[in-house]
Formats: C-alpha cells, structure tokens, sequence
C-alpha cells in the first residue's frame, strides 16, 4: 500500500520517536521508499502498478508499453512513462526498479490511454498506437519510408505482421497531433502496408 510521510507519521504517533521508527521500518524492509515523503508497504507490489503515484499525472508508454503489447521482442526493465507540461527526462531508482517520466506534447497526452487497477493501485497505460506514436515522438528523425521501415524492423526488431494487429484509424488520429515527422512518416508506411491493416 502505497503511503506519504504524513500518513506513516500518523499511524506511529504513539511511538516516542516516529521518525526513528520509520528509519527502523526502512531497515527492517517493512517500509519501501519509492522518493522523498513516499513510501510502499508491500515488496510484493508490481513495479508498473506503482508509476502514476512516484511521479504524474503519467501513464505508462514507450518501450515498457511497447514490450507489454508484445511488439518489441526485448524485456523491458525500466517503466517507462509519458507526461506533459515538464521540460525534461525525470528518473527516480527505488528497490522495485527505475523509473523514467519523459514528456510528451499536451495536445496528445489525454488520448488513447486506458486505466488499470489491480489489488487496489490504479495506473494508466497507453495504448499501442499510442505507445509506437509516443516512442517515435522522441526517436532520432527519419527521412524515408526505408529508414522508418529500418527503425521499426532492425533496430527496434519489430515483426512486420504486428502492423495488422493495429488500429489506423487511431494511428491516423494521433499521428499528426505531435507535429513530428517520424509518426507521420510511420502512418504513411502504415497506409501502403495493405490490406490487412484496420
């Protein structure tokens, strides 16, 4: 269960010394500080479930979303996730991994994101279109349809066949929201596919 400082505070207020005590509970492994004035109670929690209360408002993206979907063959370790309205990377290391927040445009933030909840913790995480769009938001610029195709297949060793596993018309609808070339170039490679993508 996630807690701040205050909350601990007050459920050691009969202890002389509550802060010596939470010192104490840190040692012990009782109490797990995610960053300053928060703390988990459980070692047990999943990592991902724990990424909206260390730093947001955010929702998980990126590679970590990539590897949840199963688009990237690649186990991702660090939870990844987007904000908005921050100028810069934020990463906080705790007992249950790093955790990287980088920001995304305020136009895109609020769509094509789902809530979760499990054993009580809520997080929120983007969709696959969502994820790929975000990801190629922040990656180097490519020029051509061969660099893209170059990206997605060799360097991030995506399956060609996972295209048809996504939704166009998401992709159509966000892609040109970021101002960005790489998830235009990526929706247009999407649209001479063929066929079999919806």
């Amino acid at each position: 269960m996630i807690q701040d400082t205050q909350t601990v505070l007050y459920s050691l207020q009969n202890y002389k010394s509550p802060r010596s005590k939470i010192t104490q509970l840190l040692r012990k492994g009782k109490l797990i500080q995610l960053r300053r004035g928060l703390f988990e109670t459980d070692s047990r929690t999943p990592p991902y479930a724990l990424a909206a209360a260390i730093y947001g408002p955010s929702y998980i993206s990126f590679e970590y979303a990539l590897g949840w979907y199963g688009l990237i063959p690649e186990r991702v370790t660090t939870i990844t996730s987007a904000v908005f309205r921050k100028n810069k990377i934020k990463e906080f290391k705790t007992p249950f991994g790093l955790y990287s927040y980088q920001p995304v445009p305020a136009r895109v933030y609020p769509y094509a994101v789902t809530m979760l909840a499990e054993n009580g913790y809520n997080w929120q995480m983007a969709s696959a279109e969502k994820a790929i769009c975000d990801t190629l938001n922040k990656a180097l610029p490519v020029k051509t349809l061969r660099e893209m195709q170059k990206l997605l297949f060799e360097s991030w060793r995506m399956e060609p066949e996972m295209l048809s596993s996504l939704n166009l018309s998401d992709i159509r609808f966000l892609a040109p929201l970021y101002h960005k070339r790489n998830p235009l170039l990526f929706l247009e490679l999407l649209d001479n596919t063929g066929e079999n993508v919806q």
